[in-house]
């Protein structure tokens, strides 16, 4: 099934040896910030007016989240970046200056493509080094609010997410396969 998740994002995601299914990526959200409050992460940084769940999960599990402006990005620190792509914020794919800005400034980003398919054009750079996680999720593109499926695709090992190779929806993974 994850393979088909590879295929449904039109990106190469081979070089992101672990996947995970979720039941949405509203818990890989919560599952990675979980992760990273346990590694001692205390801030992350989004863009102004982004996807509101990332404040509200950051913060629920002791994070600052700094929402930062298009043309301050490369004066941040490199820190995890949260970013969705298409953006929550508008629908539309980030500029590919600004998508240039954020990878290459260091950051370890969370890419989020929970609207992918819902806005012309396609991603770009989703190999760049820089890109540590990737989410996707059936829900919007697909109207599949109500099945809870999505699967997180990651260079390094979640530990959170590990139990989800065993317990996981059946059902969810076949509309998702189907």
């Amino acid at each position: 099934v994850c393979d088909n998740a590879v295929h449904y994002t039109g990106a190469n995601l081979r070089d992101f040896k672990h996947q995970y299914p979720l039941a949405g990526s509203e818990e890989g959200i919560r599952e990675i910030m979980s992760l990273l409050a346990l590694q001692g992460v205390k801030k992350i940084l989004t863009l102004r007016g982004e996807y509101e769940g990332y404040r509200h999960v950051g913060e629920s599990r002791g994070i600052e989240v700094v929402e930062v402006e298009e043309d301050e990005v490369p004066m941040f620190a490199p820190a995890w970046f949260f970013l969705s792509n298409p953006s929550a914020r508008d629908g539309n794919w980030l500029d590919t200056g600004l998508l240039s800005a954020i990878l290459n400034s260091g950051h370890k980003v969370v890419y989020d493509m929970a609207y992918n398919w819902t806005a012309e054009g396609e991603h770009t750079m989703i190999q760049h080094p820089s890109v540590k996680m990737v989410l996707v999720s059936f829900s919007k593109p697909f109207g599949l609010f109500y099945h809870r499926i999505g699967f997180c695709f990651s260079r390094t090992e979640i530990s959170v997410l590990a139990a989800n190779k065993w317990f996981k929806s059946i059902p969810a993974l076949l509309v998702a396969q189907a």
